[in-house]
């Protein structure tokens, strides 16, 4: 089989899986709660997209290493996949990567980033 034909064969597994995942999360309420979990950390620690564009600047300035809010994040999605990995039964560590995951979108959405913005 060639490599083209393997990944249309992906994109629908991908696909079907993705369909399944969104119907039970409504069927929980996952998303709801994430939502509510960024908008209450953002009006404890100031919205996602400054709070991370912050760490970034304050990461680069300590380390000399060229950083960005979209990065930071993306280490923060690592760094919680890890804690996963060591203990998958906390599933509060879930929560926080499809909270990360949120972010990421936000930043995006907001293309303030230069990772994110259109080439």
């Amino acid at each position: 089989m060639c490599y083209l034909a393997m990944q249309e064969e992906w994109k629908e597994e991908y696909d079907q899986i993705k369909k399944e995942l969104l119907k039970s999360r409504k069927a929980v309420g996952i998303t709801d709660q994430v939502d509510d979990l960024v908008e209450e950390k953002g009006k404890e620690y100031g919205s996602p997209d400054v709070f991370f564009s912050q760490l970034a600047k304050a990461k680069e300035g300590i380390t000399g290493i060229p950083t960005s809010a979209s990065r930071e994040v993306g280490y923060m999605l690592l760094f919680k996949v890890i804690r996963y990995i060591n203990n998958p039964s906390h599933k509060d560590t879930l929560d926080d990567i499809e909270g990360y995951a949120r972010i990421g979108k936000i930043l995006a959405n907001n293309k303030q980033d230069k990772d994110m913005q259109d080439s």
